[in-house]
């Protein structure tokens, strides 16, 4: 297993009216001292080996998608594995590389994941994987390297089958990005053979001006969506994105929520929760029926007295089938300091969050935890960019 500190003492904290309540929480620094630049990380538990997968991009320019394992639920993990990969989306620039994204488990041992240009499947639990072609829409927009999410799977009650896979992507629509009239189509689309053949997709109106789209199954059966909405107009004027080294537009979208009660063929108008700075969701259902879902902070905190910004994560709680969601009392699991200002200092902002329900009832949220960054002699994102592993508890009320 990969050298590492384990778990230590954490404490996160939960908004009630004018004071914070605090809880007690697990936490490591997955990646500490492994000095590379690691991010996007996605995780899934895969119950037949009682065993966590997490997929990841190792290093920058080119990223290097990598898998690890852990059999104790988290606090030992193994030794990064590379997965080869030829990938050269002209999009995403010279030397990119690729990125390992909307990892998800379809049971029995299959796992997939999108890269820039090719699907990923593994029937093994992760150990071995096989390139296949995303198919573009049916409209001619690329889906390789527009899918963020893991996908929705269904299966049949009695038998686990999976009878239906719904993925999601968005393209580039209007001006260019992010000028006031650009904005994103984000669109859905099944599969009956576990990703074998795609049905044609569907341009969600109530989704133009939604990029990344997050699914998940409620309770009581509708399905509820997170949607990453463009950035506000206000922001699309590079000096209102501020100070320096805070003027990348992609900090600055925000999400809400669409519902779905015919199974994702329509969907209710995005109800938006923040509008901006906050995004990359992942959700969890709890055995009681709530519905959690984590999401980082990457504008939005104040700047500390000497002008480095602060980062975090934090969670929230639906109690009504995600119709509505907890904002007044939003539980904040983590928080740091950037340690660049000026020119660079986002860099130390989180990317992506991914949680998973263990059978204790705990939850395993991993996330990008950037607070180490520090730039390359070429001016590049440089090490160390780290991982940060959480497992926690929901408060009960």
């Amino acid at each position: 297993m990969a050298k590492q500190a384990g778990w230590r003492s954490h404490a996160f904290r939960r908004i009630e009216g004018e004071r914070y309540v605090q809880f007690d929480a697990e936490f490591q620094v997955l990646t500490e001292g492994w000095n590379r630049v690691v991010g996007m990380p996605y995780l899934v538990y895969m119950p037949e080996k009682d065993r966590l997968l997490m997929a990841a991009y190792l290093d920058y320019r080119p990223c290097r998608p990598a898998v690890m394992f852990s059999d104790d639920r988290g606090e030992t993990w193994s030794e990064p594995q590379l997965i080869a990969s030829d990938a050269r989306n002209p999009e995403f620039g010279e030397n990119f590389g690729d990125t390992p994204l909307s990892l998800t488990y379809l049971g029995g041992g299959t796992v997939m994941f999108s890269g820039v240009e090719k699907r990923w499947v593994s029937t093994d639990f992760g150990r071995t994987w096989e390139a296949r072609p995303i198919p573009a829409g049916r409209n001619g927009k690329p889906w390789a390297g527009w899918q963020w999410e893991p996908y929705l799977v269904d299966r049949d009650a009695k038998t686990g089958k999976v009878t239906r896979i719904a993925e999601t992507a968005y393209s580039h629509e209007g001006d260019a990005y992010p000028a006031q009239g650009y904005y994103s189509q984000a669109y859905i689309r099944f599969s009956h053979d576990e990703g074998a053949t795609w049905g044609e997709e569907i341009a969600v109106p109530q989704w133009q001006g939604v990029n990344e789209v997050g699914l998940v199954r409620a309770p009581a059966g509708h399905l509820v969506a997170y949607c990453r909405t463009d950035l506000p107009a206000r922001f699309r004027d590079r000096a209102q994105r501020q100070p320096e080294g805070m003027e990348p537009p992609d900090l600055y979208s925000g999400f809400g929520i669409s519902i779905s009660e015919d199974d994702g063929l329509t969907w209710s108008p995005v109800r938006v929760l923040f509008d901006y700075g906050r995004h990359f969701v992942s959700f969890v259902v709890l055995p009681d029926g709530r519905m959690v879902m984590t999401y980082v902070v990457r504008v939005g905190y104040p700047f500390n007295a000497d002008g480095f910004p602060t980062y975090g994560i934090e969670a929230m709680v639906s109690r009504d089938e995600g119709r509505t969601w907890d904002m007044d009392r939003r539980i904040i699991l983590d928080e740091w300091t950037g340690n660049l200002r000026d020119k660079g200092a986002w860099w130390s902002s989180p990317q992506s969050t991914s949680s998973v329900l263990l059978p204790d009832g705990s939850i395993l949220t991993v996330y990008g935890r950037a607070q180490g960054c520090l730039p390359t002699p070429e001016g590049q994102i440089g090490p160390p960019r780290d991982i940060g592993l959480l497992r926690w508890r929901c408060p009960q009320e």
